[in-house]
């Protein structure tokens, strides 16, 4: 019964947790905390001077990992085809 009991609270907390995180205000805010969007204002110029996608650039602008990701990348032997 309490095995029961538990999930169901899980569940309801989960859909809880999803539902607020569907608002849009409440996902734009969580989306740019996470995934923060450097130089914005050069990265929409030149998206639209050269008629690009601005997410397209987005993925060109080199971002800056954790010292710990960093050095666990650095760690890690390349893979070569």
């Amino acid at each position: 019964m309490n095995a029961k009991r538990f999930l169901n609270g899980f569940v309801l907390v989960f859909l809880v947790t999803l539902g607020i995180l569907c608002l849009p205000p409440v996902r734009t805010r969580v989306e740019k905390t996470l995934y923060p969007c450097k130089y914005s204002a050069l990265v929409e110029q030149y998206a639209a001077e050269y008629d690009l996608d601005p997410l397209l650039v987005y993925s060109f602008v080199p971002c800056r990992l954790p010292p710990a990701a960093a050095r666990k990348a650095r760690s890690q032997p390349e893979i070569r085809k």
